[in-house]
C-alpha cells in the first residue's frame, strides 16, 4: 500500500527545485571568538559547516532530526566528513558484533494463508443489463446446482463459503473427488482417465474408464484423500507396470492409447528435470521447509526486486525457487513451466531448439556436469569402463549395453585427446586407459553427454 505524506508544488514543465534550506544556518550560526583563526577575521566558512554538521548530528542522536538534516549527514558520510565505521569506537564494536551475533538466531517468520467467513453475506441488486448503475431488485443468494443448490446456512448473514466448501468435500459429492483422482493419474501416466482435466463438464471429454474412475474415486474418499495412498494403488498396478513399447496390432485398433495397451513415454516436468540433475551431481538438499531461494539470473534489477541467486540454488528443489511474474526462473520457463498466475491442469509439452540449446549451454547444465564429474574423480574405479558404466546407472537407473559402454569410453578418449593431448597418445592401448581416470575435463564431458540424452529427460 502506498500513501501520500507531503505534496511539493512546481512548475510543470521543470522538476521540483531544491530549496537548499539545509544551508541557511550557515549564515546565521553563531561562531566564538575561540573558534576564530584571528579575533579581527572574519568567521573561517569551514568552521560554520562543521558547525551545522555537528547540530544536525546531535539532533539525529536526540531523535529530533528532520529531512534537511539526514541531506546534510548523507552528504557529509560521503564527502568522508563524517566516519561510520565499527572501528571508530571502542565501545561501538563490541556492541555491533552482539547484535550481529543475536540478528543471526532469528528466524523469518512464518506465515499460513487461510480463509475466514466474516458473515458479511447479502443480496446483490440485479445490474440491467450489465449496468452497474442501473439496478433492479435484490437477487437472492444461491448455491452451485450440481451440488444441490444453496446449502443451510448456519446465519442469515454468512456469505456461503463455508457451506461451499462442506459441499465440495462432501462424501456424498463426489465430483471434487473425481477431478483430484483424473489429475493424479494424468501427472503420473502422462494423460488423465478424462482427457480434458480442466473441464469436466459438458465441453469436456468423457471418460474412457469411468467404473474405473468412479472405483479410484471411492477408494481416495474411504481412504481420508490420502494422495500417497491414491499414488501407491496406481504405481503397483499392472497398467504402470507395463513397457513403453506398443504393439503393431494394438496401434492399429487405438493409435490414441485410449485403453492403455501401453505405457507412453513422456517428458518429465521442468522441475524434474532441474531436480535430476541436482541428484544426479551430488548436489541435492533434502532439507524441507524455508524461504524461497532467488533464481540464478545473468542481470539483477534491484528495481524491480530481481536479484541474482546461487547458480544451483541451494541444492533444493525447484519448489522452493522464488517465483515472480516479472521474470519466472528462465530454466524451468524454457521446458514449459506455465507463468504462475495461471492454473493449468494439462501443461504445454514443446520441443524447440531452444531447449536443446539450453542443454548444451546453459551455465546450470554446465555446472552440474563439472559437479558430477569432480565429484566422480573421487571414486575408486580401476578402469575406464567402470566408471562409465557406474555413471550410466547413476543418469538413467539401469546399466549399459555392452554397445553403450563402448560409445561412451570412446567419448571419454576422444575428450581426453582433445584437453590432453599427452594423456592419450596414439594408438592407445587397454593398460594405457587407466591415465584417463584423472582427466576431469573428459568425464565432465562425459557427463554432460549424458544429460542431453533423451533417457534423461524422458521417462516410460
Amino acid at each position: 500500500w502506498f500513501g501520500i505524506t507531503r505534496l511539493w508544488v512546481h512548475d510543470p514543465s521543470h522538476p521540483p527545485q531544491d530549496e537548499l534550506a539545509r544551508f541557511v544556518p550557515l549564515y546565521t550560526v553563531a561562531v566564538t571568538a575561540a573558534a576564530r583563526p584571528t579575533p579581527q577575521a572574519e568567521p573561517d566558512w569551514a568552521i560554520r559547516l562543521a558547525h551545522v554538521i555537528r547540530g544536525a548530528v546531535e539532533r539525529w542522536a536526540a531523535g529530533v532530526c528532520d529531512d534537511e538534516d539526514v541531506r546534510i549527514m548523507n552528504d557529509a558520510l560521503t564527502l568522508q566528513w563524517l566516519s561510520n565505521g565499527r572501528a571508530s569506537s571502542q565501545e561501538l564494536e563490541p556492541l555491533v558484533d552482539h547484535y550481529r551475533r543475536v540478528e543471526l538466531q532469528l528466524r523469518a517468520d512464518r506465515t499460513v494463508g487461510s480463509a475466514a467467513d466474516w458473515n458479511e453475506g447479502r443480496d446483490e441488486r440485479l445490474a440491467i443489463r450489465g449496468t452497474y448503475t442501473d439496478l433492479g431488485a435484490p437477487v437472492a443468494r444461491g448455491g452451485i446446482r450440481a451440488l444441490g443448490g444453496a446449502a443451510t446456512r448456519v446465519t442469515e448473514a454468512s456469505s456461503g463459503r463455508r457451506e461451499l466448501a462442506e459441499q465440495l468435500s462432501d462424501p456424498l459429492n463426489p465430483l471434487t473427488a473425481r477431478v483430484y483422482v483424473n489429475r493424479v493419474w494424468h501427472y503420473l501416466f502422462g494423460a488423465g482417465l478424462v482427457r480434458t482435466p480442466d473441464d469436466f463438464g459438458h465441453l469436456g471429454e468423457r471418460p474412457t474408464h469411468p467404473e474405473l474412475l468412479d472405483y479410484l474415486t471411492a477408494r481416495f474418499i474411504e481412504d481420508d484423500w490420502s494422495t500417497k495412498r491414491l499414488i501407491k494403488r496406481l504405481v503397483v498396478s499392472s497398467v504402470w507396470r507395463q513397457s513403453s513399447q506398443a504393439g503393431a496390432n494394438a496401434v492399429a485398433h487405438d493409435p490414441e492409447n485410449r485403453f492403455w495397451h501401453h505405457l507412453p513415454m513422456r517428458r518429465l516436468e521442468a522441475e524434474a528435470i532441474r531436480d535430476s540433475m541436482l541428484v544426479v551431481a551430488g548436489r541435492w538438499n533434502s532439507a524441507l521447509y524455508g524461504p524461497p531461494i532467488e533464481p540464478f539470473r545473468v542481470a539483477e534489477d534491484p528495481q524491480k526486486r530481481l536479484f541474482r541467486g546461487p547458480i544451483d540454488g541451494h541444492g533444493r528443489r525447484s519448489l522452493y525457487l522464488e517465483m515472480t511474474l516479472m521474470e519466472p526462473p528462465r530454466f524451468l520457463a524454457l521446458f514449459n513451466q506455465p507463468i504462475p498466475k495461471v492454473t493449468v491442469g494439462a501443461r504445454d509439452v514443446t520441443n524447440v531448439p531452444d531447449q536443446a540449446l539450453t542443454m548444451l549451454n546453459d551455465p546450470f547444465v554446465i555446472t552440474m556436469a563439472r559437479d558430477w564429474s569432480q565429484r566422480t574423480m573421487l571414486d575408486r574405479a580401476r578402469t575406464v569402463e567402470e566408471r562409465a558404466t557406474r555413471m550410466f546407472a547413476q543418469a538413467f537407473g539401469r546399466l549399459p549395453r555392452p554397445d553403450e559402454t563402448d560409445r561412451l569410453v570412446r567419448l571419454v578418449e576422444q575428450s581426453a585427446k582433445f584437453h590432453s593431448p599427452t594423456v592419450v597418445p596414439a594408438g592407445l592401448r587397454d593398460t594405457e586407459r587407466t591415465a584417463m581416470l584423472d582427466c576431469q575435463p573428459a568425464w565432465q564431458d562425459l557427463a554432460h553427454a549424458l544429460f542431453n540424452l533423451k533417457e534423461f529427460v524422458y521417462v516410460p
